[in-house]
């Protein structure tokens, strides 16, 4: 085998190996861009959630609010009731 062979099967081997790099190096960049789309998805999923978070405890709030009157209401009926039977 000539020089000239041998340095251009080194030429090859050279490039190909620069190939692979960049073909790796674009997967590295997709994968990185999927990540971030994924990130960027379970960000919003978070920021949803916590809005929903906070509806539910204002509507839990108010439920409360509603059973407090409720109760009261409830004891009052009671009462005329019991007052009723006992005359």
């Amino acid at each position: 085998m000539s020089k000239l062979d041998q340095s251009m099967d080194r030429f090859f081997q050279a490039l190909d190996s620069l190939e692979n790099a960049v073909n790796r190096r674009r997967i590295q960049a997709q994968s990185m861009t999927t990540l971030e789309r994924e990130l960027s998805a379970l960000r919003e999923d978070r920021a949803q959630l916590a809005e929903e978070l906070d509806r539910m405890k204002t509507h839990n709030k108010e439920l409360a609010t509603v059973t407090d009157e409720v109760g009261v209401r409830l004891d009052e009926a009671i009462g005329d009731i019991q007052g009723v039977l006992n005359e």
